[in-house]
């Protein structure tokens, strides 16, 4: 299986130190999540990963490969929090774009009702969970997920968190959101992010114990 390793992330603005020193690992076949408050830079590390944002250091790597840019290698693909595709896109031609998997796709009865709108006749939260399934059903080796589940119904959170997981076995995936508990139950692995640093997380009494939650 192959592997996305993550080590030596720094990153700063001006003074204001964001992240120091972050090692993280991700394996095809799971799903790691991580958490941390707002403003704590999970977007900054997740941007640093697929390399729209440069670290003041770094080092991003599959399968023992160094990527300068992993979105140029077509094994990473991102899902940013602020959405992806423009409100002009259909849906067909988003899932064209990214080459997903149409027969996955069209199987989920949200994505085929609205397979022929455009982003900006949908729902934000419709809008992210078909975002979403299309970034999950490309061929990419890894998927960064930043808040998949953020306005999006709980009926529909629901149904993307099996899809996730079942995904994940044959991906690696990396997703934070601010719904801890979602988080909670769609990850093998947790991480908080806190004072910069990554902590591993074994579950939600951790949490409490670090005071990320009551």
């Amino acid at each position: 299986m192959s592997l996305l390793e993550i080590d030596s992330v720094n990153f700063s603005y001006g003074e204001q130190v964001i992240l120091s020193n972050i090692y993280l690992r991700v394996e095809q076949g799971e799903v790691v999540g991580f958490l941390g408050r707002n403003g704590c830079g999970k977007s900054t590390l997740l941007k640093v990963i697929f390399g729209t944002l440069r670290g003041d250091s770094q080092s991003v790597r599959i399968g023992g490969s160094y990527l300068p840019r992993a979105y140029q290698s077509g094994k990473v693909k991102f899902l940013p929090q602020e959405g992806l595709f423009p409100g002009f896109l259909q849906a067909k031609e988003a899932a064209q774009l990214y080459q997903a998997d149409l027969d996955q796709l069209l199987a989920d009865e949200q994505v085929s009702e609205y397979f022929q709108f455009r982003f900006d006749q949908m729902s934000s939260g419709l809008a992210k969970y078909i975002e979403t399934l299309i970034i999950l059903y490309s061929p990419a080796e890894f998927i960064l997920l930043d808040e998949p589940f953020s306005f999006v119904a709980p009926v529909l959170v629901e149904k993307l968190i099996p899809i996730i997981r079942t995904v994940a076995h044959s991906k690696g995936v990396l997703m934070t959101d601010h719904q801890y508990q979602s988080i909670l139950n769609g990850s093998d692995r947790l991480y908080l992010l806190r004072n910069q640093c990554l902590y591993p997380i074994s579950g939600e009494e951790t949490l409490k114990d670090m005071g990320y939650i009551n």
